[in-house]
């Protein structure tokens, strides 16, 4: 039913855990054996609203795939 909304999706799925998925095996930036729990902030983010960007990186935690969002922790 949420097929064509992308984060309605992922957040479901996060939510629920079904439908169970195996963790990513691939080393590299994505998190190895685990699931992501946001998305970095894009290019075009940093270019236009660094200031922003930095304080919103201090208060929930570093830019990175694993880092928990607000209302997950």
């Amino acid at each position: 039913a949420s097929f064509p909304n992308g984060p309605e999706t992922f957040a479901n799925f996060r939510r629920s855990g079904f439908p169970a998925l195996t963790p990513n095996p691939y080393p590299g930036r994505a998190i190895s054996g685990a699931f992501i729990r946001r998305l970095s902030y894009p290019d075009s983010e940093l270019s236009v609203n660094l200031g922003n960007v930095q304080q919103a990186i201090g208060r929930q935690g570093p830019d990175n795939l694993d880092t928990r969002v607000w209302w997950d922790k």
